[in-house]
């Protein structure tokens, strides 16, 4: 259920690998993913750059890699999908620098990203996990809101692993891993598919110190054609959601911080679904905006949630069409 990550290979110079998976990549959104790494690229010795296409139909996109970047970075292509778990766990296989980050085709990171959080690759805490505060943007680049501050300076983050399991506070291009902080616990999860991420950084911190970087340096792209809006349509995402919540709680050591956080988490994830289901029924999605309040109550069925569906439940019932009339 845990992959093994094999070692870094021996004698490997790099201080980061920065790895892209892709798969069908918008040309627009990856031009400017690499634009934002090639902009503040150390040189080759220190930083190793590489796309890597989990087989999409057409093809990997080796001449828009190579018309921006010309022999800089690194293109390969499995030949068989691999999916969202495989890919990623392919990529950190492939990273041959100390500090990986695995950046995903449509978010891009800001300057100064990496030399702001190279001071956390020296800090005597040896943490296992870097990130930084991020900005959400859309379609078009603009920026809608910033990620929660988590502290006011740089430095390792106390009580870290708490803290990550109430709420998903990174997203993956604010985020480095060691490498060897992965070869210690194994890659991504395959039976998640929406909060893999989520779990990976909450089993890292269980593991290693975490240090933070107050700056919003990363930006994560929300956009309709995204994996994430699939899996909301479906109401897959919140069912995800309570499976992780499950995981990630266990390993808090501390039966009674355990319980508060799952409880906490619970509730935040209930209300994040009904928030879900309300958009959903304004732009009359009906069945999803039903699959979302019933994955709310799974979630925490407390009388604060109730209510609150409750209060969905006209406008949902009015986008309900009449069933036909028997013949």
């Amino acid at each position: 259920m845990i992959p093994a990550i094999a070692p870094r290979p021996e004698g490997t110079p790099f201080l980061w690998s920065v790895i892209i998976p892709c798969y069908n990549a918008p040309p627009d959104y990856l031009a400017e993913t690499l634009r934002s790494v090639l902009q503040q690229d150390p040189g080759r010795t220190v930083m190793q750059i590489a796309v890597i296409d989990d087989a999409s139909p057409n093809g990997a996109p080796v001449e828009l890699v190579k018309k921006i970047a010309g022999d800089r970075v690194t293109v390969r292509r499995v030949e068989k999908n691999l999916g969202l778990a495989g890919i990623w766990n392919h990529c950190i296989e492939l990273a041959q620098g100390r500090w990986v980050h695995v950046l995903h085709q449509d978010d891009v990171v800001r300057p100064g990203f990496y030399e702001k959080l190279e001071a956390g690759t020296e800090s005597p805490a040896v943490p296992g996990l870097l990130y930084c505060r991020q900005a959400f943007i859309d379609e078009r680049g603009q920026q809608s809101r910033l990620s929660d501050a988590a502290a006011a300076a740089p430095g390792c983050l106390p009580d870290a692993l708490p803290r990550l399991v109430r709420a998903q506070a990174i997203q993956t291009p604010s985020v480095v891993v060691r490498r060897a902080a992965y070869e210690a616990v194994g890659g991504f999860r395959s039976d998640l598919c929406f909060t893999l991420d989520w779990e990976m950084w909450c089993r890292l911190a269980r593991q290693f110190p975490v240090w933070y970087e107050p700056e919003a340096l990363a930006c994560y792209r929300v956009h309709s054609a995204a994996e994430t809006s699939r899996l909301m349509l479906a109401g897959r995402d919140i069912e995800d959601i309570r499976k992780c919540i499950a995981i990630i709680s266990s390993y808090v050591d501390d039966p009674q911080t355990r319980s508060e956080v799952r409880r906490s988490a619970s509730r935040r994830y209930a209300m994040f679904a009904l928030k879900n289901a309300d958009n959903l029924l304004r732009s009359g999605r009906r069945d999803a905006a039903w699959r979302q309040i019933s994955g709310a109550l799974k979630c925490d069925f407390s009388l604060k949630v109730l209510k609150d569906a409750l209060m969905l439940l006209p406008a949902a019932v009015r986008a309900t069409p009449k069933s036909p009339a028997p013949k």
